[in-house]
């Protein structure tokens, strides 16, 4: 499917502010020894919920917009976009079992200048009762390719990473956490009452630390290594909570090590009714 106007303003008016919300991963030697000083999960943990709370407490509301960019970069040369979903909440029905959430989704995937396109109603299922404390279970979706829902990645982080156990322990170091005032995309700065689209800040927090996967050498031996970005606000719809998402870790194919990052920044939304 081609690409249309309406996707080709939206990345641009996307790359006006990139420079200002997200800049370069820290160009970090990831096979350094010198790891730094080491942060508890917990630590990881708090400095989310103070933001947004100790659990994942779903607040998604009906007709809620919510969209993103996906963009890599390889060995630190220009970013290539490689994805685009945008996602409207069509109904949230909660029962004492579970709660499903039925939204409209079009994800739009771009490879070697070409674009797919797919939209479907997508349900999410989310089991109230999970039979391990602490871990809900989602139902499966469907046979093709199914949405990102980015605040799962969120109380994945917050639950689960830097815990040095079970079959994926992990370690983690350097944490660096700073308030910050996020320029929120253009397109939602209605939503926010702002006069000046481009002149459009909310309160915003940035968190930054290295993942070790302990279990996961590297060709070297050593554990493979990530860093970590994330900005989150409670300031914006729920589905949105997790405004970027950045990764940048050293990947291994035919015995190399190439460097990749990747982002998820969001790219416009809305808030939903009662």
């Amino acid at each position: 499917m081609g690409f249309n106007m309406k996707n080709a303003i939206g990345l641009l008016l996307v790359a006006l502010i990139l420079s200002v919300n997200t800049s370069c991963l820290k160009k970090q030697n990831l096979s350094d020894d010198n790891l730094g000083p080491a942060v508890a999960a917990a630590e990881i943990s708090a400095s989310i919920s103070d933001v947004i709370g100790n659990d994942l407490i779903f607040d998604a509301k009906k007709d809620e917009f919510s969209s993103y960019i996906l963009s890599q970069r390889i060995q630190d040369m220009y970013a290539d976009t490689v994805e685009q979903q945008d996602m409207t909440v069509e109904s949230v029905q909660v029962t004492a079992d579970r709660l499903v959430m039925n939204s409209q989704v079009t994800k739009i995937n771009y490879s070697g200048g070409q674009t797919t396109q797919q939209s479907k109603v997508w349900p999410w299922i989310w089991d109230l009762k999970p039979t391990t404390p602490g871990e809900p279970t989602t139902a499966p979706l469907a046979d093709n390719e199914a949405p990102t829902y980015l605040f799962m990645r969120l109380w994945v982080v917050q639950k689960l990473f830097c815990v040095n156990a079970g079959d994926s322990p992990q370690a983690c170091y350097k944490l660096q956490v700073s308030d910050i005032n996020f320029q929120v995309p253009p397109t939602s700065a209605d939503q926010h009452n702002c006069p000046n689209a481009y002149q459009c800040f909310i309160k915003a927090r940035k968190i930054e630390f290295d993942q070790l996967l302990l279990a996961e050498p590297d060709l070297k031996g050593k554990p493979k290594r990530n860093h970590i970005k994330m900005i989150i606000s409670k300031e914006v719809p729920f589905l949105s909570r997790l405004l970027q998402y950045c990764q940048r870790g050293l990947y291994e194919t035919n015995n190399q090590q190439i460097l990749l990052d990747y982002c998820y920044n969001s790219n416009g939304y809305k808030f939903g009714t009662n």
